[in-house]
């Protein structure tokens, strides 16, 4: 978590010189705003996965102090991009972040559902091989059968 927080922390420093600067595309800070919504994600999820567990080491107060560290850089972001930046800048860049968050999510959507396609097909797979391994296992107990019945 701690290599996530300090990508995010940077891409937002970058942003907020980029924005002093005068630039004002979010498109043409594109990998700088990729790190910084990847390293976001990441944090997040990682927060909720270590909401979920029962056991084991969860470090509840650093997943705290990262969020809020990411949330004092979005309020310091959200005033560059008010005060140094053209007009909208800072809602046109939560619009990127929306419209690239929907995007991520459609793209997990794919992901899980060709992850759960390939499980079907093993399951498919093992139900056949069993019936065959059950079939076959049958087969052999009726020759024994009929083999100690007639010989």
């Amino acid at each position: 978590m701690l290599a996530e927080l300090t990508i995010a922390l940077t891409a937002f420093e970058v942003l907020e010189k980029a924005i002093s600067a005068g630039s004002t595309s979010f498109a043409a800070m594109g990998s700088t705003v990729d790190k910084l919504f990847d390293a976001e994600y990441k944090i997040k999820k990682q927060v909720e996965d270590e909401k979920s567990k029962v056991w084991g080491d969860v470090s509840e107060w650093e997943s705290f102090q990262a969020q809020e560290e990411i949330a004092r850089k979005h309020r310091e972001f959200r005033e560059v991009c008010i005060y140094s930046g053209r007009p909208n800048l800072y809602t046109d860049f939560l619009t990127f972040r929306a419209q690239n968050k929907r995007r991520r999510d459609e793209q997990i959507k794919e992901e899980n559902k060709a992850h759960n396609q390939q499980v079907a097909n093993l399951e498919k797979i093992a139900t056949t091989f069993w019936m065959m391994l059950g079939g076959a296992a049958v087969t052999a107990f009726f020759i024994f059968l009929i083999s100690k019945i007639f010989f």
